[in-house]
């Protein structure tokens, strides 16, 4: 069985004074965002069949809105708190964890970790 992984990287978000990295909220342009890479997801047929977030605010935020425009169940979305300023090597460990029924999985998190991640897995399917 072939495993799809999309990787999304939280929409634009905010900095107000006085809150914290973890509790930033997306910006208005972020939401917007969102909805459309949701919509997009959808009119793609790139529907996931998990959503593994990071659970700081933007993050879960993000997959809130995406799963709006999927039009499935937010109980999609599994938070677990390694994906919040994750590695590498974290993040396999997260994605090793999930669901071996789950054939499409969409992570949303953070970079650099999303990007390492990718150049990571873009560097051994050329192996």
């Amino acid at each position: 069985m072939t495993r799809e992984l999309l990787l999304l990287r939280h929409a634009k978000s905010d900095r107000p004074v006085g809150i914290d990295d973890f509790s930033r909220p997306l910006k208005k342009r972020g939401r917007r965002a969102a909805k459309r890479i949701g919509a997009w997801l959808r009119e793609q047929q790139l529907i996931p069949d998990i959503i593994l977030s990071s659970p700081a605010v933007r993050a879960l935020a993000t997959a809130q809105r995406v799963c709006q425009q999927l039009n499935i169940d937010e109980s999609s979305i599994v938070c677990d708190e390694r994906i919040y300023e994750a590695e590498v090597l974290t993040l396999l460990d997260v994605l090793k964890t999930c669901s071996h029924e789950a054939q499409r999985v969409l992570l949303v998190g953070h970079n650099p970790g999303l990007e390492d991640l990718l150049l990571e897995l873009a560097a051994h399917s050329f192996h």
